[in-house]
């Protein structure tokens, strides 16, 4: 039988730190792409597109899609002062109008007003 002795571990030693620093590398790198890979539910756009009729040669499949016909949603936007007092009925009004809130801030600094800036978009057709 042979005998493992301290001198056989110690060149052994750098090679199993090697592996294991390898192998920890690995799983760190297959779980970083697991968690920003796509999932079905969002790789597919939220908002309303227009429906075209295009021959499948004008535009190239998209992977993201799911090899459908890739389509560009362009964006408007606007910019509205919230008076404080009539917060809710501003918002109701452009979002039946079809904009979205995408962000409030605070007024700049040094503007003479201390309402909130809204920032909306909605899908803009051709």
């Amino acid at each position: 039988m042979a005998r493992i002795t301290r001198s056989t571990l110690g060149r052994f030693r750098p090679r199993l730190r090697w592996w294991s620093l390898s192998a920890a590398l690995l799983l760190s790198i297959g779980a970083a792409l697991l968690l920003l890979s796509p999932v079905d539910g969002q790789a597919k756009a939220k908002s309303p597109t227009a429906a075209v009729a295009v021959s499948s040669n004008a535009m190239p499949l998209s992977a993201h899609t799911g090899g459908g016909i890739a389509e560009l949603t362009k964006w408007e936007y606007a910019t509205v002062p919230l008076l404080l007092h009539a917060t809710k009925q501003i918002l109701d009004n452009f979002g039946e109008d079809g904009w979205e809130l995408v962000q409030v801030v605070p007024a700049p600094p040094g503007s003479n007003s201390d309402n909130p800036v809204a920032y909306l978009k909605r899908p803009k057709f051709a």
